[in-house]
């Protein structure tokens, strides 16, 4: 899988934890896109970070995004604002087994701040172990998995038919939160690098016309 991580500014002292973390799943292709705990870097929000997973995601420049913000929660609610999106806040390793199997999701929402003591990177790695180590979508309990996976597309198919395209939400997202999102350090190559679709020209149209206002 191509996976994004998106840290915002209240968790950005983690970052490099967290990268160290997920940079060393070597069965992934890993990008680190949000904040990087850098001295004079821009500070994002959870706003900034879950509007650009839902880009990310829409594009298909990434097949999954990891966030987070203190506790999870907004990171949580601003990308499920977006269609495609199916987020799951988890803080345990048990949940992230049973979401990606149950759930099949392409977005973890993380408490990067909430409950971080002794061993915060470890409990962010056992996290990510568990969410890594079982097939998307498989199904579970076992018994029950057909059922799990025929529900699982029916929500895909409902959510997309109550929300708005990604095409006609681009458009509305305010300027002040998007650009700064999309000015982030390597966002612009992994967009280029996403297939062609109406949705990457949408997004390089405004790198090009917006991008330097």
């Amino acid at each position: 899988m191509k996976i994004a991580l998106l840290v915002e500014g209240s968790t950005s002292h983690h970052a490099k934890d967290i990268w160290e973390v997920l940079s060393g799943y070597e069965a992934h292709e890993c990008y680190q896109v949000g904040m990087r705990g850098e001295e004079g870097e821009e500070s994002l929000t959870f706003l900034h970070t879950s509007l650009l997973a839902g880009i990310l995601l829409n594009t298909k420049a990434v097949d999954f995004v990891i966030g987070g913000c203190g506790t999870g929660q907004g990171f949580l609610n601003g990308v499920m604002a977006f269609p495609g999106v199916l987020c799951g806040l988890v803080y345990d390793p048990l949940e992230a087994w049973l979401f990606m199997q149950v759930n099949a999701g392409n977005c973890l929402s993380l408490p990067f701040n909430r409950g971080w003591g002794l061993a915060g990177k470890e409990q962010i790695r056992l996290i990510l172990d568990q969410a890594f180590s079982v097939p998307v979508g498989g199904g579970y309990p076992p018994e029950r998995a057909d059922l799990i996976r025929r529900m699982h597309r029916k929500l895909r198919s409902q959510s997309d038919s109550f929300r708005k395209s990604f095409l006609e939400i681009l458009p509305l997202i305010d300027r002040d939160l998007l650009l700064p999102a999309l000015g982030m350090k390597g966002v612009r190559e992994l967009m280029e690098s996403a297939p062609e679709s109406p949705e990457k020209a949408a997004v390089i149209e405004i790198y090009d016309q917006e991008g330097k206002r």
